[in-house]
């Protein structure tokens, strides 16, 4: 990594598959390297990128949640390349991985609030919040978030 960028030979989507399990410490190194470039505190080639971690995915994987996050930063990148479809059809992965967590489908009420989709919003606000019901964890100011969201997209605008 030279002056904020990686070189594209530095990203072989293939590399993932010389090992048969993916560990939690190549899973960190991919997950870090996915924040970098999401922030864009680090440039690289986003296709590559994107290759590298489907790969990732269809690894085997000891933690299903390192699965998920890593569906979760795919996403991300199909979203930040303006792939739409393929960035909920990931979220949609995401979930299928780990059914108990509604962390998708709060990103999907927010991607779909942002594509215009306020009804799409509301439908995946409400599926979120019945998975939310059945979890340990306080989902309460996530809520209230895309709520307000969703409030702000609605005043004003007809039905």
């Amino acid at each position: 990594r030279q002056h904020g960028k990686l070189a594209e030979s530095m990203l072989d989507p293939g590399v993932v598959t010389h090992e048969k399990t993916l560990t939690t410490y190549a899973v960190t190194g991919l997950l870090e390297l996915a924040k970098l470039g999401l922030d864009d505190a680090c440039r690289f080639s986003m296709s590559r990128f994107a290759e590298l971690l489907d790969n990732a995915i269809k690894m085997p994987i000891v933690i299903s949640t390192n699965r998920q996050k890593l569906a979760i930063y795919s996403a991300h990148f199909a979203w930040k390349d303006q792939n739409y479809d393929l960035a909920f059809g990931r979220l949609r992965e995401a979930l299928q991985i780990r059914p108990e967590d509604p962390m998708p489908l709060f990103l999907r009420s927010e991607w779909k609030i942002a594509r215009q989709d306020t009804d799409g919003a509301r439908r995946a606000l409400a599926a979120a919040e019945a998975v939310a019901r059945s979890s340990p964890h306080d989902y309460s100011t996530i809520i209230a978030r895309v709520r307000a969201l969703i409030s702000e997209r609605t005043v004003g605008t007809p039905n």
